[in-house]
């Protein structure tokens, strides 16, 4: 079990079980690297502010560091029972989406190679479903793959189309599917 706080005592990241395998080529080659990675129970939870900000906020790196972060190697990462609550303040009404059943496979991840790593996001957003599936780089970050959203419940998404738009409408529910492309 797993349990960290804020300074205020407020939830920053909980997980029922992590199982971790640590191969023995750490030792030798300056670097973590895992056989395997499990975690079952993951939850946290995070809000959007309405002047753009986020909580928790992340701590600032030390820039003053010569050496880069150590090198992260995983063979075999996955994810199961997880769950996420965003918050998002700045949305009027304000907007809530509870992430649950969440589940993350990834294989051969790298933190330093360009090579890309597959990966599928599955969860459930209320009585929808989502599904995310692609391809994801460590060095530069970037993710190319598609997602689907099947039987999601629209008021949530209402709450920021009433911001952008003349719309007054109420209820319904959100089957999409599409590409994903992202790069930092």
């Amino acid at each position: 079990g797993l349990y960290l706080t804020d300074p205020q005592g407020a939830l920053l990241v909980a997980a029922d079980r992590i199982n971790a395998d640590l191969a023995i080529d750490s030792a030798w080659t300056r670097s973590l690297h895992l056989d395997a990675l499990s975690i079952h129970g993951l939850r946290g939870q995070l809000g959007l502010l309405k002047g753009g900000g986020i909580v928790p906020q992340l701590p600032k790196g030390d820039s003053t560091a010569d050496e880069p972060p150590p090198r992260v190697r995983i063979d075999q990462l996955s994810l199961s029972g997880g769950a996420l609550l965003v918050r998002d303040g700045s949305a009027q009404p304000v907007a809530t989406l509870r992430l649950t059943d969440l589940g993350l496979a990834m294989t051969k991840f790298d933190s330093t190679a360009k090579a890309l790593v597959p990966v599928t996001l599955t969860g459930r957003l209320g009585a929808g479903a989502l599904r995310l599936t692609g391809d994801f780089a460590a060095a530069p970050l970037s993710f190319d793959g598609n997602f689907s959203l099947q039987g999601l419940d629209a008021e949530p998404v209402l709450a920021y189309l009433h911001r952008a738009l003349p719309l007054q409408a109420r209820g319904g529910q959100i089957n999409a599917s599409g590409a994903v492309s992202l790069t930092a």
